[in-house]
């Protein structure tokens, strides 16, 4: 089984994913959403959180 861990920058971001992810990604897929505060949360916190998760495929969402 596959586990997808998302860091986002805001909560909006986790609710276009969950309507869209659900529709591309295969069978069996399990996914969790870490919503950080904005983008400089996101760049402060994120080393932390990455070390959590070293066996998982990752997917850092930023806008420029």
């Amino acid at each position: 089984m596959t586990h997808l861990v998302f860091f986002l920058e805001e909560p909006s971001a986790k609710e276009l994913l969950q309507g869209i992810l659900p529709k591309v990604l295969p069978e069996p897929c399990t996914t969790q959403f870490v919503v950080f505060e904005g983008k400089q949360d996101l760049e402060k916190r994120l080393p932390i959180r990455l070390r959590a998760w070293l066996e998982s495929r990752k997917s850092v969402h930023r806008h420029a």
